[in-house]
């Protein structure tokens, strides 16, 4: 009697902190090659993760309330510090508009048009984690995918 309600609770708790991990080029000075963007739900958590991933991407879905809120954090070790530009290409699933914030910047997405986002990092070191945070109608799905994150010079740019 007991089992079926241990799986439940099992469900329950992996669709309330779903996770994903999805590929970075990167490129900053002699280093260049891949690196992981760890992705994971950013409180208020909700029923169920706004997180859904897959090997090339993944989906980003807002709750009842009309937003879904997570934090990327770059695996790999550590990072110099210094200025990056971080960008995917992000597409709207749905069709209504959507709004989308990464790293402190705002993109307005239109409904079913793939577009490639950018938003400069000034990096001082410890771990690199940025917000992300999707605003639209309930249930409206973004594909966020081809991420990459790269050094530059802030006085050559």
């Amino acid at each position: 009697m007991a089992w079926p309600a241990f799986l439940d609770v099992g469900r329950a708790l992996r669709a309330r902190h779903r996770w994903a991990a999805t590929e970075a080029v990167f490129q900053a000075g002699s280093e260049s090659g891949t690196r992981l963007l760890l992705w994971k739900p950013r409180p208020p958590l909700s029923a169920t993760s706004p997180i859904d991933g897959a090997p090339n991407g993944l989906h980003l879905t807002t709750g009842a309330d009309g937003s879904a809120r997570a934090r990327v954090r770059l695996g790999g070790g550590a990072l110099a510090p210094g200025n990056y530009v971080v960008a995917l290409k992000a597409t709207d699933e749905a069709a209504s508009a959507a709004r989308l914030s990464f790293a402190g910047n705002t993109f307005d997405l239109p409904p079913g048009v793939a577009v490639g986002v950018e938003a400069p990092v000034t990096y001082r070191g410890g771990p690199l984690e940025l917000d992300v945070s999707l605003t639209g109608p309930p249930a409206l799905s973004i594909w966020l995918a081809e991420a990459r994150m790269t050094a530059f010079d802030s006085m050559t740019r």
